[in-house]
């Protein structure tokens, strides 16, 4: 835990500076129904995805991660949002290299951050900005990097960018094969999250749930 005020990561990381806030209760029910439903089934990787900007995936990714590393499980976020990436804002961390530059071979591992005095919790930026993010996705690398990193973390954590907005999210649900979706009180529509989740069906990936997020 960090003491509030200290600026080390955003405030919105509420479960580092609040641990035993409401928020922050009801994100280790979340932790606990995922251990249940997906992490104790073998899985390793599960990708945060949402139907619109605005519905705080990329928030809850980054509580999530943090609840997870509390639990003591060596945990990685990695930002799968190479379009309007903001996990390294979150973090206070830099973003020089990161996913991207991985799938392009123009990085190795050594590119992924270590949270400080959060222990556990790592964080792959998205890295240089792509002119093609779908193509890079979509690439063979991809699967064969969560593959790789799986040997080293026991929970990883992909946030993504809105399946309203692109397919990046559908993507890589097809090589993580788990989703769990985002809505927004005040944001989401029931359409919306009908067609997120047929998006992410068509991908042959499980959607484990829907969290309803009112932060």
């Amino acid at each position: 835990y960090l003491q509030p005020g200290d600026g080390l990561v955003s405030d919105e990381i509420v479960a580092t500076y609040h641990p035993f806030s409401a928020y922050v209760e009801k994100l280790r029910t979340l932790r606990s129904e995922l251990n249940q439903r997906w992490f104790k089934q073998g899985h390793k990787s599960l990708l945060l995805a949402c139907d619109k900007e605005g519905s705080g995936c990329t928030e809850l990714a980054a509580n999530l991660a943090v609840v997870f590393a509390q639990l003591g499980e060596k945990t990685l976020l990695i930002d799968g949002d190479l379009r309007e990436s903001s996990q390294h804002l979150l973090f206070k961390v830099a973003n020089k290299q990161g996913l991207a530059d991985l799938l392009a071979d123009r990085a190795d591992l050594g590119c992924i951050h270590k949270v400080h005095r959060l222990p556990g919790l790592s964080v792959l930026t998205a890295g240089t900005e792509a002119p093609n993010p779908q193509e890079l996705l979509a690439r063979p690398q991809f699967k064969l990097l969560l593959a790789e990193l799986e040997l080293h973390y026991d929970v990883i954590i992909i946030d993504s960018p809105a399946l309203g907005t692109c397919v990046d999210a559908q993507v890589m649900a097809a090589s993580i094969g788990g989703a769990v979706l985002i809505a927004n009180r005040n944001e989401s529509r029931a359409k919306g999250l009908q067609a997120a989740m047929a998006q992410i069906h068509n991908a042959d990936a499980q959607v484990l749930g829907c969290v309803l997020n009112e932060q």
